[in-house]
């Protein structure tokens, strides 16, 4: 039997066979590391993440390499994702801010279960563009806008979600809590580890 998490979480869920639910999204997985609703239907990168938390969770740390892998892969110029895919090919091309910041969450999670800084390494790159893309889709009043349409076009609807990271590399090389620079450079946002200025929005330390 794999090994996943904890003691004291494998006992929270003492009623549930985690290892086959696990099993059942590594079957599903592509070679590619893309992981469809199931077999043959779209992948779209929400759940492509929930699904690589699942098999982290399981024990198939491997598998959930290939899946973040996959994400940085396909990640688009601009830090996002397509909202939907069918065995690697977009189906469809909105973008969508909520789906592309939702990395951010895996990534962390898969550190937090493996300790593989490596990983997280690698992954920075990937989370850094996508969190730009979002917060670049922000309303001065605070809202993120929901999506980008495959015209171009930003859907001013917000939903009610919130962007969080807790750890970057930077945090991990210098142990300096991070933040969101609101006046970057050419107006742009971005992410820094150096000590915080006024201008930010704090993300949280470790």
């Amino acid at each position: 039997m794999r090994q996943y998490i904890c003691e004291s979480v494998q006992h929270s869920y003492a009623g549930l066979d985690v290892e086959t639910v696990a099993g059942q999204i590594a079957d599903t997985q592509y070679r590619s590391g893309e992981i469809p609703w199931f077999r043959g239907d779209k992948t779209d990168p929400w759940d492509h993440v929930e699904s690589a938390m699942g098999l982290s969770i399981g024990g198939y740390a491997a598998e959930a390499g290939r899946a973040f892998a996959w994400l940085a892969e396909n990640q688009l110029p601009d830090g996002s994702w397509y909202s939907a895919y069918r065995q690697g090919e977009p189906e469809n091309r909105t973008r969508e801010s909520h789906m592309a910041a939702y990395i951010a969450v895996g990534v962390y999670h898969y550190y937090l279960i493996h300790r593989d800084e490596k990983f997280l390494k690698n992954m920075w790159p990937a989370v850094d563009a996508a969190l730009g893309f979002a917060t670049g889709l922000q309303a001065k009043t605070g809202e993120i806008h929901w999506a980008v349409s495959p015209e171009g076009k930003p859907d001013p609807m917000a939903l009610p979600h919130g962007i969080k990271f807790r750890v970057s590399e930077s945090q991990m090389r210098t142990g300096h809590s991070g933040y969101w620079d609101m006046n970057g450079p050419n107006g742009k946002n971005r992410f820094s580890g150096s000590d915080m200025p006024s201008a930010a929005v704090p993300i949280c330390s470790i």
